[in-house]
């Protein structure tokens, strides 16, 4: 009886390591800054998961706007790439800086972007 309650609480314990844990998010934390390096205050900033719904401007997955030091944060975001637009009145990232790389897990991902005419 001993034997059968140790094999039991020894095949219990190691299932435990088999099972999934929970899911990470990533965290992503993008600057925006202008071509002289200056911050941008109320840039807008919109992710998109996939090239075809940034194109479409259809789906986005988080927007927000950026703070007084031109940062946006997003949280709850998944371990992939995503596609960036982001504008302030005249100035945008387009042709450059439209997507991440793929984002970490469990961490947090910081990146600049820049906008110009």
């Amino acid at each position: 009886m001993k034997k059968w309650f140790t094999l039991c609480l020894v095949a219990l314990s190691m299932s435990a390591f088999t099972l999934d844990g929970p899911k990470l998010s990533a965290t992503l934390i993008i600057t925006v800054l202008d071509d002289v390096g200056n911050v941008q205050e109320g840039a807008k900033v919109a992710l998109y998961e996939t090239e075809d719904d940034y194109n479409g401007h259809v789906n986005e997955v988080a927007s927000d706007v950026t703070n007084a030091k031109g940062k946006v944060t997003f949280n709850k975001l998944k371990g992939q790439v995503y596609f960036m637009d982001v504008a302030k009145g005249a100035k945008n990232n387009l042709f450059g800086g439209e997507k991440t790389s793929v984002l970490e897990e469990g961490k947090y991902n910081k990146i600049n972007v820049i906008i110009n005419e």
